[in-house]
């Protein structure tokens, strides 16, 4: 099983200087957090968002677009996306699997990260 970290941080995070800051707190268990289809989602691809899209809560968090966990079963794939606006970045927690970047493949193992520019 490979599960991964997911965030992917909207353009609009380079203007965050420019708003004054709501003081909002927010926090979640993993554990507790519902599988919830998203546009990477297959029968073998599985997707937990903690912050952003998808999240019950999601107006709350202005910087980030979607950050959630995304498990992927043994010899499972995930649908192909590109997000225009949005840079995205996968961390590892564990297992390993194979990374499918245009005609090329590279082998990932725990603890690996991937960036991703916004329109990848």
């Amino acid at each position: 099983m490979l599960r991964l970290a997911v965030f992917l941080l909207s353009t609009t995070f380079l203007l965050g200087a420019e708003r004054s800051v709501d003081p909002t707190f927010l926090h979640r268990f993993v554990p507790d957090v519902e599988i919830t289809p998203s546009d990477l989602s297959t029968d073998s691809c599985h997707y937990k968002p903690l912050f952003g899209e998808g999240d019950s809560v999601t107006s709350i968090v202005k910087g980030v677009a979607r950050y959630g966990e995304l498990t992927i079963d043994p010899k499972g794939t995930c649908l192909e996306v590109a997000y225009r606006g949005e840079e995205q970045v996968y961390f590892l927690l564990e297992g390993n699997g194979v990374l499918h970047y245009g005609n090329k493949e590279y082998a990932l193992r725990k603890k690996d990260f991937m960036y991703l520019a916004p329109g990848v």
